[in-house]
């Protein structure tokens, strides 16, 4: 385990993380306080079955009942009727079963929920004025989960938020420079280097990143160049959610809140797709809002043993 603070910048664009393991973190455990909110909601769950359950707008059936399903948001900041707030949002419900967690699923079932991400992002995308198209997961209650039965969300926006825009320029401003796609170059630095790969197959990669801004910070690339997750063979969408299945799984047993989130191309760029997972297990103080430089007491190294573990 690394001991002695570190500054470091980001493989390309101009962000820096300060690494102090002195300021580490534990897991709060909560499992006791989190299986009674579940089973105390299950009673009005809006997204288990039920004769008034949501209407579907897209769902994928097995054995006669519904797997994967995805409804309208019931309390939407955006709206497409609102030209002052104008936006499409949804809910992926992962699973009909309340109180079965993300990680409990199979990694066959975690690509069917990969395969529902792909089509709505897809459709989303389709939309008048729509050009931008998040898919994001919130797990444990900092991480912004409101509702206790597995979910995910999809926001489409009219605008490209400038978090993006700027990862774009910085890519584009690295293949100028160096004749190749950054993330491609990141994968074969963490395959030479090997110390922050969790995960690794035929298809895909998997590793703690290594200016990462949170603890256990993950990210999963496919290994042949690809724009989104809709350019995914089968078995690709498989590898992901085998490496999403090893990640959540380990972050679950710890109650470690978390995010995921999908980062397709933005249209008419060729960038590598990308599943990032971020821990919320910090709370950023004055200085981090402040500079935007973050400090996180978790190296990617020692992150990286922690899911090999």
């Amino acid at each position: 385990m690394k001991k002695i603070s570190e500054i470091r910048k980001s493989f390309f664009g101009d962000k820096y993380v300060i690494f102090a393991p002195k300021r580490s973190l534990r897991p709060h455990k909560i499992s006791e306080e989190e299986a009674k909110r579940k089973e105390q909601f299950k009673e009005n769950c809006f997204f288990c079955p039920s004769p008034n359950e949501e209407r579907a707008i897209y769902q994928i059936d097995a054995s006669g009942k519904w797997l994967v399903k995805v409804v309208e948001n019931k309390f939407p900041a955006l709206s497409l009727s609102n030209p002052k707030a104008y936006g499409k949002q949804e809910i992926v419900i992962d699973t009909p079963n309340h109180g079965e967690d993300f990680c409990d699923l199979s990694p066959e079932h975690i690509r069917t929920i990969l395969d529902v991400y792909a089509a709505r992002i897809k459709s989303i995308n389709e939309l008048e004025n729509i050009n931008y198209v998040q898919v994001f997961k919130n797990d444990g209650g900092k991480a912004g989960a409101s509702i206790p039965h597995a979910h995910s969300q999809i926001i489409g926006l009219e605008f490209i938020p400038h978090h993006m825009m700027t990862d774009t320029l910085a890519m584009d401003k690295y293949f100028c420079e160096k004749g190749s796609c950054a993330y491609c170059d990141i994968i074969h630095k963490e395959q030479k280097e090997k110390e922050r790969i969790v995960f690794e197959d035929a298809n895909v990669v998997a590793f703690c990143p290594w200016a990462s801004s949170s603890p256990f910070a993950l990210w999963i690339l496919p290994k042949a160049h690809k724009n989104k997750l809709e350019d995914l063979t089968p078995e690709e969408r498989l590898s992901v959610a085998e490496a999403l299945k090893l990640a959540t799984s380990k972050l679950d047993k710890e109650e470690i809140p978390y995010n995921f989130f999908i980062h397709d191309s933005l249209p008419h760029n060729d960038h590598h797709f990308r599943l990032k997972i971020a821990s919320r297990m910090n709370v950023w103080g004055g200085f981090e809002i402040g500079s935007g430089v973050i400090i996180n007491p978790v190296f990617p190294e020692d992150a990286a043993m922690f899911y090999k573990g």
